[in-house]
């Protein structure tokens, strides 16, 4: 298993409270299955965005986020 499927894997196993081992093919399918009736938005043609099963940051999270970024964007001004 390659270092991106057991990422993948522990973010799905965190995201719905189970194990990593937990997540295979099956369960995946299963979880596919069960919310079949879903709707995409696909206009921002970066991906598909699914509204009713969206997650929300918390104001300290977005923070966070924001911060991570301009220090990552920073780092390259610095460079000469």
């Amino acid at each position: 298993m390659s270092t991106l499927e057991k990422k993948l894997d522990a973010l799905i196993a965190q995201q719905d409270n189970i194990k990593p081992d937990a997540v295979t093919l099956e369960y995946i399918r299963n979880q596919r299955d069960k919310n079949g009736d879903v709707s995409y938005d696909f206009s921002t043609r970066y991906g598909g965005y699914h509204r009713k099963g969206g997650r929300v940051l918390t104001p300290a999270q977005s923070s966070a986020l924001v911060s991570a970024a301009y220090r990552f964007l920073g780092r390259f001004t610095r460079q000469k």
